[in-house]
């Protein structure tokens, strides 16, 4: 927007009612010609433009992470909403376990981790509170398993054991079943055949 004066003086004052229409001073009501229409409207986009990018710009509040015991006993550690965990917490049940993970309405519900009772975990996919893929399973006494997984050790998988040793085969209702290959802690292999966990 282009703002000119035609034969006035700087300092000499314009009235509104005054402008010219053919090509006299471009001036807004309330404006003088030190500033003129320029000045107005860079002074009023300015104002709007701050405006604008302060509201933009002011950070969203952060949900507060909360502690609370069910009517059940459960503990829980998270974000609350509606009453119930969502997202990623901690739910430490009344009976002893231990749930790390992703929650949806207070379920497990995605990746997480479950602590059981004497110290075993497992590592995996919940669906609705019920795990449904284990990509490991750390014993108690420091075995770890890796592979398929049916309500127990069930198809291919690996067991690594505490002393250095480790069996990769198939296994069935948690015990080795069929043909496999065993490491000693040297690292020296053997095939072996299990029969619902007796070796044959």
């Amino acid at each position: 927007v282009a703002a000119y004066n035609s034969g006035k003086s700087k300092s000499e004052s314009v009235e509104p009612e005054n402008v010219l229409a053919d090509g006299g001073s471009l001036l807004h009501e309330g404006a003088d010609v030190k500033g003129g229409l320029e000045t107005f409207v860079e002074t009023e986009y300015r104002q709007e433009t701050d405006t604008e990018y302060g509201q933009q710009t002011q950070p969203e509040k952060e949900p507060e992470v909360e502690s609370w015991t069910d009517e059940e006993g459960n503990e829980y550690t998270g974000i609350r909403q509606n009453g119930t965990l969502q997202g990623t917490g901690i739910c430490k049940l009344k009976e002893g376990g231990v749930y790390e993970g992703e929650f949806s309405n207070g379920i497990p519900h995605g990746k997480g981790v479950y602590t059981r009772e004497d110290g075993a975990k497992l590592v995996g996919v919940f669906v609705n509170g019920i795990i449904t893929e284990v990509t490991e399973f750390e014993f108690s006494n420091g075995d770890r398993f890796e592979g398929s997984w049916n309500e127990d050790l069930d198809g291919d998988g690996t067991m690594y054991y505490g002393t250095g040793e480790r069996y990769e085969g198939h296994w069935k209702n948690g015990e080795k079943d069929g043909d496999g290959i065993y490491y000693d802690k040297d690292g020296e292999s053997s095939k072996q055949t299990w029969s619902e966990g007796v070796l044959v």
